[in-house]
């Protein structure tokens, strides 16, 4: 069905074969079975396995799985889903229920015998009576033998007494029913030295917080006191010691604290006298009353039509926040667990249980029923106390004996962040009525509808309208509340808005098409009305922003280009899909509008595609301070803007900007400061630390808005959140979080000093950051210095090796900036004198930079001398100075590709570390000259080459800047170009605004002059594309398509290694698949890649069109992959699209190569009116189905099978098994 409720129609192919989970036996080739039906939102399939399957009798169960695929008719759109069911050689099972995991010897043991048919009803046909036998030896002939009728619900309730004899060791038991035997689990006994026990019970029914409970405790001899304690979420909640009248049955009651919810444990046990023996119970059972707040969300329509406001009514306790939420319920089929729900409170919670979770739970338990059911303890005393999370320290004889139960897990882990980005806040929705009859075009298409908060009245009630979405679903709104004294209340029952109308039209686009290609956009005209109707359908084009085009015409001129229709007739309760041919001929975001119109109703749709040139995009840029504090030196500067002759014809661009601040910028541009992915630990902190170190510098500045602060900080908390993804158990963070061999001491350090600086700002778990602490000071050597367990991402800016001064001075500054002196002022006392002994035999202008600025950080002795050993390593070009660290000479003759142009990593950070420590110095003037070198070196955005570096110069320029930054500034920016002239300005009133305009793009070169008085900076940003391979590869690169590629699967093999000869390796390098236009990646197989040797994340970007593979190093070896994607659009002449692959730190490492899918032409995707006479068609083969059409395999019985599918619009197949 559709998520607004009506049926999809297309076509079913269903296959069916059996099913082994057994992969280290040799099993018997399987036959299967596939047929193909005609679905219409549901469809019966009737199956008879003996024949299809060709299956004969065996004596084992069998699993039997069915894969459906079905095709929309309307789209050709392909949705699958896979299910399972099992066949049985008995038609009736019996299963033992235990109420503990051991019986006690003299003691009641209840247990349960579930009679019911393999598909958990009841077996409620033919005798009813059940024969059972039992003992306590495995002597058959001296069992006992009971007669048992099954009641109408099939449990049996067993009660035993056994004896409490030392050779009672365990229960067995065997059932006969219906003339079929069914031999049951064994169950042992509890273990005593002393062959004593006792049994606590609840006798309460439905324990409740803030209630009386009470228990029973039955003994095997008589006691005179008991100890109890009540254990609520891993805490001992009421602990006593209470008498007892020498006897062997005690009861006792307690008021159940709030921390029993859900779930408690009371641990009960008394010490007998004679040989100081512990004897011990548990029971653990439910307790209600863990949501006090109640909150119900109801609406005064269920079924709505598109942008009309509906009203929304809140009822729960007075004066309470009310979170709202409202999703789409096609997001919610494919991605649940992105909203708050009573289940999972309940399950997280239960986590805070230090004890072991019952084995012996019945199937016919489900949580939250209305009786609370209680499980009692293990198997001796000591693991009774072990299971209940308790620790006992004890002089008393603790019964501890018992094997263990052992597992070996085999378990091959894949990508952990597959499709996990939470639902986001949508954009703001109108809140006008729409009013009847008023042809309205259709834009907003939000997946989250609301997400807003609101508080209730004095009367407990609240209410809200808002407009619903253009987007035709059903929409589920749930509501939580939060009580100031009470606490959290949820929603148990959501409230769902259908958004609907009988006559209306969907519109499909790719993400992106690229110049000069063809596409097919498709329509599909829906109407649920309950006759046939005539519709006109047109498109749009009045901007001329693109041509209709017919396939198989050698003229395509229509006399309108300004719209196109055509006219079809839809059935009742039916769609009719349309498509139009257009050739895109403006770059940006073209305007799609396309209008229906009947004799009974009008609909209108409006969506923008998105065209971009072909090609990888080189973006350049030129940066220059402003130094106006002396207005009679003016700034000129002359830079060259040559576009290549090979560039892509229309991808050039030249932006120039200018920024009354030197952090404008960055400020502007935070979302987007690089262009690379963020996609691990350290990357991911380049969206954390920038946003703080932009906080702490507006803050200085007192220019920070209350709006700036809320964007900032809530993009502050996700980035956080984020960063916990690749936290390890053991405390530590790396590069990839718990694939990673180690956790990382430099990623550690790192992620701990900018988690601790965002504290003020949020809420950031203290537990978090003292556990990194503790970690990185577990790899403290005894010289002072910090070793290196993890991978070594970027080699160069760890000092070249794992270990050294590097390391050492950066954990060091990391824990003098989280505030560490008081807890580890010795360990930091060790590592300062390593640093300062180190730096002495240095020779790396990185090391001493680094080192110099930790020095001064920790006020040093040896700072000054650290600080001359700096200058004496400067090099002064003109008027900058900077440092050489020789990681790279480049030639960049006759280089096109953007990264050739990046400055070493290595070099921005230790100039960035060099301002800091002149910042630190209050010697502004000597900063200058290494500032202004900084500044030549950032992106139009504000960063620079890498995260890592980008991070440390915003430091260094946030730090300087208040220095330099006179109180007013007033300055003239002037570009002259051949044939034209433009003007900025920039002043203190919009010192955070940064002005840009652009410029013809075929302007060779751009003259500026800066005059007038303040600071700033000014950029010449240019870009463009290329289509040809990247000069001289560092990397050896070959993508080629698979044979198993058709005109609507691309299976892409990629294999890359680095292409120099010795033995070093890179550091983290990173691969981008570009797809061609109309394909998105297979998502769900994506990763398997994961599997592959050095592959460490997979993700994609930009709606599945670009796959990103990251590789914690690549070497002379040679590593493949495999990028599977679909086609879902229809578009002709596809362009060639990238793949490169780069080193993330070093990027002028890297290799670009262009490929494109199977051809395909106009006549390919058009359809009926839009194909010319020349056009003809191929026939495309079908894909051979995944199953084997050999070999047979065994059954009991004949079955007949019915298949019922169902198919929902978001696309979630369901498939429903009955046996007959």
């Amino acid at each position: 069905m559709y998520s607004y409720g009506k049926a999809v129609k297309g076509e079913l192919t269903l296959t069916v074969a059996p099913r082994t989970r057994y992969n280290k036996l040799t099993v018997r080739p399987y036959e299967s079975f596939q047929t193909k039906v005609r679905i219409d939102g549901i469809v019966m399939v009737p199956l008879n396995l003996l024949e299809d399957l060709s299956l004969r009798t065996d004596f084992f169960k069998r699993e039997i799985e069915f894969f459906a695929l079905v095709e929309e008719e309307e789209t050709g759109h392909k949705y699958n889903s896979t299910n399972t069911m099992w066949i049985y050689d008995k038609e009736i099972k019996i299963e033992l229920i235990r109420t503990s995991e051991t019986f006690k010897p003299g003691l009641k043991y209840t247990a349960f015998l579930k009679v019911a048919k393999q598909d958990d009803t009841p077996a409620s046909d033919g005798n009813r009576q059940l024969e059972l036998k039992y003992g306590y030896t495995v002597r058959e002939q001296e069992w006992r033998t009971a007669f048992y009728t099954v009641p109408s619900n099939g449990l049996v309730k067993l009660e035993f007494l056994p004896p409490n004899e030392p050779d009672v060791t365990f229960l067995n038991m065997r059932a006969v029913f219906q003339g079929q035997t069914y031999y049951l689990d064994r169950i042992d006994a509890a273990l005593s030295p002393s062959n004593n026990f006792i049994q606590v019970s609840l006798i309460t029914q439905n324990p409740k917080v803030q209630q009386n409970i009470e228990m029973e405790v039955n003994a095997t001899e008589p006691i005179n006191h008991l100890v109890y304690k009540v254990i609520g979420r891993g805490n001992i909640e009421i602990a006593r010691t209470i008498p007892v009248p020498n006897q062997k049955v005690y009861r006792f009651n307690f008021k159940a604290p709030g921390a029993m919810a859900p779930r408690a444990r009371v641990l009960v046990y008394y010490i007998r006298s004679t040989n100081h023996e512990i004897v011990a119970d548990s029971v653990s059972f439910d307790v209600d009353g863990l949501f006090k707040t109640s909150i119900t969300v109801s609406t005064n329509v269920k079924e709505t039509q598109p942008g009309r406001s509906v009203n929304i009514r809140l009822q729960s306790a007075p004066n309470v926040l009310v979170g709202i939420l409202g999703v789409d319920q096609g997001i919610l089929k494919l991605k649940s667990g992105n909203d708050i729900t009573q289940a999972e409170v309940v399950e997280d919670l239960e986590t805070y249980d230090g004890g072991q979770v019952t084995k012996y739970r019945p199937p016919w338990y489900r949580r939250r029923r209305k009786r609370s059911l209680s499980w009692p303890g293990s198997k001796s005393a000591g693991f009774i106390f072990a299971d209940s999370g308790a620790v006992i320290m004890t002089n008393g004889l603790l019964p501890n004996s018992g094997d263990e139960d052992l597992f070996t897990d085999n378990v091959i882990r894949i990508d952990e962040n597959i499709n996990n980005t939470p639902i986001q806040p949508p954009s703001e929705l109108p809140e006008a009525v729409v009013p009847e009859g008023r042809l309205v075009i259709r834009k907003l298409y939000p997946e989250t509808w609301l997400w807003i908060n609101t508080t209730t009245g004095s009367d407990g009630t609240a209410s809200i309208s808002h407009a619903v979405p253009d987007f035709l679903s059903t929409y589920i709104i749930t509501a939580f509340a939060v009580h100031s004294s009470d606490g959290l209340g949820i929603a148990t029952s959501p409230s769902p808005i259908t958004v609907y109308r009988p006559f209306f039209i969907t519109m499909s686009l790719p993400y992106v098409v690229l110049k000069g290609e063809e596409l097919a956009i498709q329509v599909v005209v829906f109407n649920y009305n309950n006759k046939a109707i005539q519709a006109e359908v047109t498109m749009e084009n009045r901007k001329r922003e693109f041509q209709f085009i017919v396939a198989g015409k050698d003229d395509i001129n229509f006399a309108q280009q300004d719209r196109r229709t055509k006219y079809v007739t839809i059935p009742a309760s039916d769609g009719v899909p349309v498509s139009f041919l257009i050739a895109p001929e403006k770059l940006g975001y073209i305007e799609i509008k396309v209008t229906a119109s009947s004799s009974l109703a009008v609909d209108s749709i409006t969506k923008a595609l998105l065209v971009q040139p072909e090609g990888s995009t080189q973006y350049f840029n030129k940066a220059f301070l402003i130094d106006l504090r002396n207005p009679n030196s003016p700034l000129k500067r002359n830079v060259s803007t040559t576009v290549p002759r090979n560039a892509i014809p229309e991808s050039g661009k030249i932006i120039l900007s200018a920024s009354g601040d030197l952090m404008g910028p960055c400020i502007k541009f935070i979302n987007k400061l690089l262009y690379m992915p963020t996609g691990c630990g350290e990357q991911n902190l380049v969206t954390v630390v920038p946003r703080i170190i932009a906080l702490d510098y507006l803050s200085k500045t007192n220019r920070l808005t209350a709006a700036m602060k809320d964007k900032l900080i809530s993009d502050l908390r996700y980035g956080y959140q984020r960063q916990l993804t690749y936290k390890r158990e053991d405390g530590s963070f790396s590069t990839f979080g718990e694939r990673d061999r180690s956790g990382s001491t430099w990623l550690t350090a790192y992620a701990v000093r900018s988690l601790a600086q965002a504290q003020k700002y949020i809420y950031i778990d203290p537990k978090i950051v003292n556990d990194g602490m503790e970690w990185v000071i577990a790899k403290q050597s005894s010289d002072g210095s910090f070793i290196e367990p993890g991978e070594v991402h970027h080699k160069a800016l760890q000092g070249g090796t794992e270990n050294g001064a590097a390391l050492t001075a950066f954990v060091l500054m990391a824990l003098f900036e989280s505030q560490a002196q008081d807890k580890y002022g010795q360990q930091m006392i060790l590592a300062q004198r390593y640093i300062e002994r180190e730096l002495l035999s240095t020779s790396s202008p990185y090391v001493v930079s680094i080192v110099t600025y930790t020095l001064h950080l920790v006020d040093s002795p040896s700072k000054d001398r650290a600080f001359q050993m700096l200058l004496n390593m400067a090099e002064r070009e003109n008027d900058t100075m900077f440092w050489d660290n020789k990681e790279s000479q480049v030639n960049t003759t006759d280089k096109q590709s953007d990264y050739w142009f990046l400055a070493p990593s290595i070099d921005i950070e230790t100039v960035s570390y060099a301002i800091r420590t002149f910042a630190i110095r209050f010697d502004t003037a000597g900063a200058i000259p290494i500032l202004r070198w900084l500044i030549t070196k950032q992106n139009r955005h504000g960063g620079f080459s890498s995260t890592q570096d980008t991070v440390v110069a915003l430091h260094a320029v946030s730090e300087i800047a208040p220095f330099i930054t006179p109180p007013s500034s007033n300055i003239v920016i002037k570009f002259t170009y051949p044939n034209g002239q433009k003007e900025l300005r920039i002043s203190n009133a919009k010192s955070f605004t940064v002005e840009e305009i652009e410029v013809p793009s075929d302007v060779p070169y751009v003259e500026l002059e800066a005059i007038g008085s303040g600071v700033g900076v000014v950029q010449v940003s240019w870009s463009f594309n290329l289509a040809v391979s990247g000069e001289t590869p560092q990397f050896f690169l070959n993508a080629l398509l698979d044979k198993t590629s058709t005109a609507s699967y691309l299976q892409l093999s990629i294999c890359s290694h680095q292409r120099e000869r010795r033995n070093d390796t890179s550091n983290m390098a990173v691969m981008e698949v570009g797809l061609p236009s109309g394909y998105v990646a297979d998502v769900d197989a994506l990763p398997s890649i994961l599997q592959i040797p050095k592959v460490k994340r997979v993700e994609t970007q930009l709606q599945d069109t670009n796959v990103v593979i990251y590789f914690d190093r690549l070497d002379k070896e040679e590593s493949c992959v495999t990028v599977p994607a679909h086609r879902i659009h229809k578009v002709a002449r596809q362009r060639r699209v990238p793949v490169k692959v780069y080193d993330f730190y070093s990027q002028a490492k890297s290799a670009r190569m262009f490929y494109r899918p199977h051809r395909t032409f106009l006549c390919d995707i058009c359809d009926e009116d839009d194909c010319g006479e020349k056009c003809y068609k191929v026939e495309i083969q079908s894909e051979e189905s995944p199953y084997s059409t050999n070999g047979v395999s065994t059954m009991l019985n004949m079955f007949t099978i019915f298949i019922i599918v169902t198919v929902s619009c978001c696309h979630a197949l369901q498939i429903y098994a009955s046996v007959i």
